[in-house]
C-alpha cells in the first residue's frame, strides 16, 4: 500500500488473538488494529514483505479463517519513523459475511 493513500475502511484498535500459519509454523499473535479488508499485527519479529499465510481471527464471536499478504513489514532494525514494529496485512480471501462482520465490529469498537 502506498503511503499517504486513502483507505476505503475505517480501522479500530481491537485485540483479539490470531493464528498465523505460514510454512508449517503456527505463530499466535494479537491483533492491534484491524478494518475489513487487513490488519495490522504487532511484532519484534514480523514476517516479510509479500509473504502469503493462513490466518485465524480469534474474535469473541467467531473464528474468522482468511489467507492475508504481508504489504508491509518493519523490525526494530528497520527505520520507518515513529511506526510500530510489526506488519500490515491485506485479507485475500475472505467470506463476505466475515467482512461485514469485522465492519460491525469495528464501528462498535471505534466508538
Amino acid at each position: 500500500m502506498e503511503r499517504g493513500r486513502r483507505r476505503s475502511y475505517p480501522r479500530a484498535e481491537i485485540e483479539w488473538p490470531v493464528s498465523i500459519s505460514i510454512s508449517k509454523v503456527l505463530m499466535e499473535r494479537a491483533s492491534l488494529t484491524i478494518r475489513p479488508a487487513g490488519a495490522f499485527f504487532f511484532s519484534r519479529n514480523p514476517l516479510n514483505e509479500y509473504d502469503i499465510f493462513d490466518l485465524i481471527i480469534s474474535s469473541p464471536d467467531r473464528h474468522i479463517k482468511t489467507k492475508a499478504e504481508v504489504v508491509w513489514s518493519n523490525s526494530p532494525y528497520t527505520s520507518l519513523g515513529d511506526m510500530p514494529h510489526g506488519m500490515g496485512v491485506r485479507f485475500l480471501k475472505i467470506q463476505d459475511s466475515d467482512r461485514d462482520y469485522l465492519t460491525e465490529m469495528v464501528s462498535e469498537y471505534k466508538k
